[in-house]
Order: structure tokens, then sequence, then C-alpha cells
């Protein structure tokens, strides 16, 4: 994005804050969409989704950033696939939901995939010239193994075993076989912020002696840095109140998205290990 006019300086003992517009303007996200989203591998589903033939398992893509309709499914020869869930005739949904398929059937008008995408039949076009082509078959997506895991891109700028690589070698002795599904160790928080937001404050260090008292207590601070009094920590709706005030980057949080945080529960995957 060299043409929107800021540079970031290697040099972090120069480099200065982005622009406030980073966070805001539509046209930067716009660009941010198809130049990070789509070119980065992102986390699809674990492997008990589609884990015996014929299952299908249809899933949108970074909801709110690419918003991509896919699929997931696993034909006959117990062979796995990532599709676009989007008929190539006219843009329907071709799966509406996970369950058991011989075929896949778009219900606008019954145009047939196979499980891993290729066109079947369609009624009414028998006699028709030059049909089908290619062009008919659902478009496969770049998809990547990873133990139990489902990575997908939509046109990646590197390889998923150079992206893999690192989790290999610092994750490999975990014993994800061994993990299942636990619905009460997670909440679904909703931050109504641009992603570059909550990004920044998840990578930078110097809050977390101020706001997570019980984390600094275990690290090494920075020399010069006070460790925090327990007293003296801001409550976390304080600080919701301090990010809902930041102007045109964050636009707030409104009292139900606050109950949908506290209250919703979402299941993510392999939270404990089997008994």
């Amino acid at each position: 994005m060299g043409d929107v006019g800021f540079v970031i300086d290697p040099d972090i003992r120069v480099a200065k804050t982005l622009p406030g517009r980073v966070y805001s303007d539509p046209m930067l996200f716009a660009a941010q969409r198809e130049r990070v989203f789509a070119r980065t591998w992102h986390y699809a589903a674990h492997d008990e989704v589609v884990k015996v033939a014929g299952q299908v398992y249809p899933f949108t893509l970074l909801p709110g950033a690419l918003d991509e309709p896919l699929l997931l499914t696993r034909d006959a020869q117990d062979r796995l696939h990532a599709l676009s869930n989007v008929c190539t005739h006219r843009g329907t949904l071709v799966a509406d939901g996970p369950g058991h398929e011989q075929q896949l059937r778009c219900r606008y008008h019954g145009r047939r995939f196979t499980l891993d995408g290729r066109f079947h039949s369609m009624p009414e076009f028998e006699e028709t010239a030059d049909f089908p082509s290619a062009a008919d078959d659902l478009p496969r997506v770049a998809l990547g193994t990873w133990q139990r895991f489902f990575m997908v891109a939509l046109a990646p700028a590197m390889t998923f075993d150079d992206v893999v690589a690192p989790l290999r070698a610092r994750l490999g002795h975990l014993p994800f076989d061994e993990l299942v599904l636990d619905t009460t160790g997670a909440r679904d928080y909703v931050v109504n912020a641009n992603w570059a937001l909550y990004i920044d404050n998840y990578l930078e260090g110097f809050h977390i002696p101020y706001v997570h008292n019980s984390l600094a207590a275990g690290r090494q601070l920075p020399r010069g840095l006070p460790h925090p009094v327990r007293a003296q920590q801001p409550r976390c709706g304080d600080r919701l109140r301090r990010i809902r005030g930041r102007a045109r980057a964050v636009r707030g949080l409104s009292a139900g998205d606050r109950e949908i945080g506290r209250d919703r529960v979402r299941p993510t995957p392999f939270a404990r290990r089997r008994r």
C-alpha cells in the first residue's frame, strides 16, 4: 500500500504511530482485504466437521472482512476438498448447512456438483452447446492441514508449509489428538473496532503492567518501569469506556453488544483432554 501517504520506518527508535485513517478509511480497509487477508492463510475448522466420507461443512471465511462463503467436503475416496460455496450459475449458496451428501445440489435451479466440486448436471441444459466447461465447476480453494486443524487461503502469497513450519517446530509435541471440544471454556466478546486497532493493542506490551496485573507479576518488566500496584489498576469497565471514546478508530460498544459479549458462549475446538 505504497500510495496511502505514510511510511513505516523499520527502526523502532524513530517509528511513529500510524495515522488515524488507517483504522477508519473504507478504501484502506478494502485494500487490506485484498492485499492482506486474501493472501494469507486462515483457520477454517477442525477435523471433526468432515470426519467421514460424504460430510460437508459450509462456513464463511472471516465474517466482516472477507465474507467469503466456502465449503469443506470429504468425498467417497476419503479426499478432503475446500470449495467455493457459491453456485456457478446464479450465485446462490450451494450448501445451506453441515450434513452428509452424495452430491452437492443448488436449491435454486437444481445444478449438481460432485463432492470435489466438478459440475455434474443441470435440468433443461442437455442440448446446450459447449456445456459444461471448467468454468461451471465450483472453484477450488487452497487447503492445508496441520494436526487436526484445516486452514485455507483465497490467493496465498506463501506456501502452507512455509506458514506452518514454525507451528510444527514449536507446538508439534502437544497431544492434539487427545483434546476434545469444551463449549464452556470460551466466551465471545464483540469488539466494535477496526481489526488493526485490536491487533496493535495485542502486540504492544507497554500496557501490561497497568492493565494485566497478574500477567505482569510473572514477567520481567522493562528497565526503569516500576512494578504496578494492584490498587492502581484500572478496572476493565474503565478501560472499555476509554476505548469507546477514541475518535474514528473505535465507534464503541452498545449496551446490547456488551451483553452479547458477556453471555454468549462460543464453542472452541480441543480445549481440554479426553478423560
